[in-house]
């Protein structure tokens, strides 16, 4: 949308700067995640995120988990085998309608593997996650949190690069394999 300050009225020009201004928020909220997922300092920074009651669906152990304590557990039990990520998201388009919103974001997350340890301490990547980040958002008295995030993979089953766990990457080829069927 264009928004011509001169032959704008008020309200409108004010209601223009609030969704800039939200869509930075959100933006800001969405990077900060990919950050807080490759610090690997615990778990916590999932209330930063995620509403109390949100649920994060990425397509792991055959399930979505909803609540603070579930996505936690979550996350925890998904990294044991991990020595490294590194996040990166691009690509997002967001509509903000009021205090709810939608974002939709591509990510790659790069990942080392424990069992290649032996490889040496620098060494490439094991293999590359890439898909989509859909997300409902809804404006919180702490700003922006993720109520809903369903991770869709891309490609033929999210592989892009290398190998990686089995127990990952059948749920991901389902879910390609269920998005493709439609």
């Amino acid at each position: 949308m264009t928004v011509d300050p001169a032959t704008t009225p008020d309200s409108d020009h004010a209601a223009a700067v609030r969704r800039l201004v939200d869509k930075e928020e959100i933006l800001a909220l969405l990077t900060r995640y990919t950050y807080l997922c490759d610090a690997r300092e615990g778990t916590a920074w999932i209330r930063e995120i995620f509403t109390e009651d949100g649920t994060d669906d990425h397509n792991l152990f055959g399930q979505a988990f909803q609540g603070w304590d579930a996505i936690e557990s979550m996350f925890a039990r998904s990294s044991q085998n991990l020595d490294a990520t590194a996040h990166f998201i691009s690509n997002t388009e967001i509509e903000v309608d009021g205090d709810r919103a939608k974002a939709r974001t591509y990510t790659q997350c790069w990942t080392w593997l424990r069992a290649s340890r032996d490889q040496g301490a620098v060494r490439p990547c094991d293999y590359v996650y890439v898909g989509v980040y859909n997300d409902d958002l809804v404006r919180t008295e702490n700003g922006w949190r993720i109520k809903y995030r369903k991770m869709t993979p891309l490609g033929t089953g999210a592989l892009g690069i290398g190998t990686g766990p089995e127990t990952y990457f059948a749920g991901y080829a389902a879910a390609a394999a269920e998005r493709d069927a439609q």
